[in-house]
């Protein structure tokens, strides 16, 4: 592989990739040889580049054995991703190791997307990758799609400053960042508060969107509420209709028994409506 007629006449081999230095060269040639290797973060990425330039995927299934041992933080975990989808097909396992560190230790709460690489400096992680963050944000009832929301606008605003020299981004600068990722949100486990919030403030979705998501919010926890309590007859404070005297009850299936005792009908007596006056009643007369 050194030596022989495809190699240079003074036999000295130059490598000529700005990905590889000698060391990570050297290592890869020991790991050919021998299927063994020691490598660490800073070698991580080399050994990728080569595996997949040379076609050696043994040496990638390797690597993505030892990934763990590297996502100690977020930052960790979003620049070994970034690595991940730089040579799909091949690094599909480590992109998916990489996705559940982060789903599972900090994408629940606020969290920068950004690493610091080995040039010391820091990165935002791509549009790509933000992507298929949005697009694999778990769909099984904890209700991350806020926080992943705020994550990617904040995204948005340090992408904007870097690419700005520092200049702070307006509501339009957001907006216009947000228009492409917008797609991949899902609607409808966006809360109240943030669509007539954060959705407001920086107009993400049109104004009869907007409307229309607020009205099927309102309109399911009208339904949720309506449905809540319809249980057995009961005395007062079961969970009987609220109709009659014999039903009794402040029953969560009849809206005037959510109203406060002033605004509620006279139980029994079927001549009241709900806001009616509570009738003064003589001493001998008798409650129903």
């Amino acid at each position: 592989m050194l030596e022989g007629p495809m190699a240079p006449e003074d036999q000295q081999h130059l490598i000529n990739d700005p990905k590889v230095n000698f060391d990570a060269f050297d290592d890869f040639l020991y790991f050919l040889y021998t299927d063994r290797f020691n490598i660490g973060k800073d070698e991580f990425k080399a050994m990728i580049h080569l595996a997949h330039f040379y076609q050696v995927p043994f040496l990638i299934e390797k690597c993505t054995e030892k990934i763990p041992v590297f996502l100690q933080t977020a930052e960790d975990t979003f620049e070994f991703a970034e690595i991940g989808r730089e040579y799909l097909p091949e690094t599909t396992e480590l992109l998916e190791k990489c996705f559940r560190n982060l789903y599972n230790h900090y994408l629940n709460e606020p969290t920068t997307f950004s690493y610091f690489a080995s040039d010391g400096r820091r990165h935002w992680i791509s549009s790509g990758l933000v992507i298929e963050l949005i697009k694999r944000n778990p769909q099984d009832g904890r209700n991350y799609e806020d926080i992943m929301l705020k994550n990617v606008i904040e995204w948005c605003k340090d992408v904007h400053i870097q690419e700005n020299n520092g200049q702070q981004p307006t509501i339009e600068n957001v907006q216009a960042k947000m228009a492409p990722l917008m797609q991949y949100f899902h609607l409808s486990r966006i809360s109240s508060l943030t669509l007539a919030t954060t959705f407001q403030e920086y107009k993400l979705i049109s104004d009869e969107q907007l409307t229309r998501c607020l009205s099927e919010q309102m309109i399911q926890i009208f339904a949720n509420n309506s449905t809540i309590g319809r249980g057995g007859r009961g005395g007062r404070g079961g969970g009987g209709y609220g109709r009659g005297g014999n039903y009794g009850g402040y029953g969560y299936g009849d809206y005037r028994d959510r109203l406060p005792p002033a605004r509620r009908s006279v139980r029994g007596r079927g001549s009241a409506y709900a806001g009616a006056p509570i009738p003064i009643l003589d001493e001998e007369e008798p409650w129903d």
